[in-house]
């Protein structure tokens, strides 16, 4: 037991990022599947209407529980807002492609494909925020 806990506190941003990013996975599913089976809205539209939810969510997790963030220059918080979304953006994209390609195209299940679609932005999220969002560019940053 006493293993387990060192190595939650050494890999705490870790552990907190797979737990945000499960709750941003369920939040980013869960607002799919009721726009898409409830409300009747189109695979893609219901995607980026999803994506643009749990987008914001998650930008709000990971700046203040994730990366611990509390930035005191306004351009840090605006560096910080533009390449979130910017990444966001791309991951986006490839959940899109891969949704247009798999469901549109080859005629695969949405429900399994947005699985797997979700699977792949998030490692993709976890690599721009760790190592380009919100790393420190030189840009006084207050820490607390």
């Amino acid at each position: 037991m006493r293993w387990i806990m060192m190595n939650i506190k050494k890999y705490k941003q870790v552990v907190n990022y797979i737990f945000w990013g499960i709750v941003t996975t369920i939040i980013n599913l869960s607002g799919y599947f009721i726009l898409t089976r409830y409300m009747g809205i189109g695979y893609l539209q219901g995607s980026i209407i999803a994506w643009v939810i749990a987008a914001i969510f998650s930008y709000i997790v990971n700046k203040f529980l994730v990366f611990q963030k509390k930035s005191g220059d306004i351009r840090v918080v605006i560096r910080e807002n533009v390449l979130f979304y910017l990444s966001r953006v791309s991951s986006c994209g490839v959940d899109m492609l891969i949704l247009y390609v798999f469901v549109g195209r080859l005629g695969y299940p949405d429900a399994v494909i947005k699985f797997i679609s979700n699977g792949a932005a998030a490692f993709l999220n976890y690599v721009f925020n760790k190592w380009i969002v919100f790393k420190p560019h030189g840009l006084e940053e207050v820490k607390e």
